[in-house]
């Protein structure tokens, strides 16, 4: 299990990629990450709410990566996910902890992801 004790990087670098996203929550300039899961269990099919989640989980694990890479020449492996399964797998956390941020659930997903050594073996 890896442990972010850098959250604030991943953090930053996702804020950009939120803003640009759309208005899910046009005056919350941290994104999607801290809203209440409840929010997101209440409207499932909101496809706003799916394309800004989408995104800031790419970006949330792009800045997990890159301070990885950086730090302990790791990198966590999503070569093989798509949105359904990103989407899918946070709602479903976040069904089991409703009063927790959409960022724990996130957490929860990334954590089950497979970590792997930088640079990755070319074969």
């Amino acid at each position: 299990m890896v442990r972010w004790p850098h959250v604030w990087e991943p953090l930053a670098l996702t804020v950009c990629v939120v803003i640009g996203v759309g208005n899910a929550h046009a005056g919350n300039i941290l994104g999607v990450g801290i809203v209440q899961c409840s929010e997101l269990v209440a409207k499932p099919d909101d496809i706003t709410y799916k394309e800004s989640i989408i995104a800031w989980v790419g970006g949330y694990v792009s800045g997990i990566n890159n301070s990885l890479i950086t730090r302990e020449k790791k990198f966590i492996d999503v070569a093989n996910l798509n949105a359904d399964v990103i989407y899918g797998t946070v709602l479903y956390n976040c069904t089991q902890g409703p009063s927790s941020p959409i960022v724990h659930a996130v957490n929860e997903f990334i954590d089950k992801l497979p970590v792997r050594p930088w640079p990755p073996d070319p074969n």
